[in-house]
């Protein structure tokens, strides 16, 4: 395997509201969470003005997630995130070797019993977003990718091609 990358980020972000606000709350996601393949070597936060308050927690899917309040007015909020981080490189799967879609499908869909460990960190991810509602136009859109019998990732990446 190949050595280990690492990245320097800087994300800054300004709001600029159109008038003065007194009192401000905000969650930032903004710091890289640990996988088996990358690792965030340092995370720190620049904030102007400087919150009242500021705490930190992690969110279902493993993110950490920074509460902010801004107890004072003010009409500008930027917020600079500097981070180290070490990814190592992952062996590329082959794609027909993956499981046929509708097993993992099936694997995924809602059973009255505990969900299998294999499972389970996938299983987080299967409902449907208030941000990006599941319309039957997409699942006709993905049908041709997607086969009976075809490998799930293979499949994926024939959508991917098309989209």
């Amino acid at each position: 395997m190949s050595e280990p990358v690492r990245y320097q980020v800087r994300h800054q972000t300004v709001y600029a509201y159109g008038s003065e606000v007194a009192h401000a709350h905000h969650l930032l996601h903004l710091a890289p969470r640990a996988t088996e393949t990358q690792s965030c070597e340092d995370f720190t936060l620049e904030l102007l003005p400087q919150p009242g308050e500021i705490g930190t927690h992690v969110d279902a899917f493993g993110n950490q997630v920074t509460l902010l309040e801004l107890d004072r007015p003010h009409d500008r909020l930027q917020v600079t995130a500097r981070t180290l981080v070490q990814v190592l490189a992952r062996e590329r799967p082959d794609p027909a070797a993956s499981r046929p879609w509708e097993q993992v499908a099936e694997g995924l869909a809602y059973a009255p019993r505990p969900i299998e460990a294999p499972w389970l960190e996938a299983a987080r991810f299967r409902t449907q977003s208030p941000f990006v509602p599941i319309k039957s136009v997409i699942a006709k859109y993905a049908a041709p990718c997607f086969t009976a019998g075809a490998p799930l990732l293979s499949a994926a990446a024939a959508l991917m091609q098309k989209i």
